[in-house]
């Protein structure tokens, strides 16, 4: 008898809490259980809406990705990390980063 199990798939990030202005935002993480070649964007809320930073990098075959950006407005950034593979749509918690 088969039986099917479903697995909540988890990022697990790491990023520094704050960056000054134009400096490049790097956020390293990895997705559980491990999920290559899915595409990873960093994702800002603004006006209440979520929009992509950047263009997405793709995980290796550890899940683990390194992605970065900029950011040119000071204060405090609301973020989260998208990680598309094929259908299945996976996000992150919602993270916070101060830009001074």
């Amino acid at each position: 008898s088969q039986e099917f199990v479903t697995v909540r798939p988890k990022v697990v990030l790491e990023y520094l809490p704050s960056v000054k202005r134009g400096e490049q935002l790097a956020i390293s993480g990895t997705v559980l259980p491990r999920i290559s070649g899915a595409n990873v964007t960093i994702q800002v809320l603004s006006a209440g809406k979520w929009q992509n930073l950047t263009a997405g990098v793709v995980s290796d075959t550890k899940g683990a990705f390194t992605i970065s950006a900029l950011q040119a407005k000071r204060g405090v950034v609301t973020m989260r990390i998208q990680i598309a593979n094929g259908p299945q749509v996976i996000s992150s918690s919602e993270f916070s980063i101060v830009v001074r």
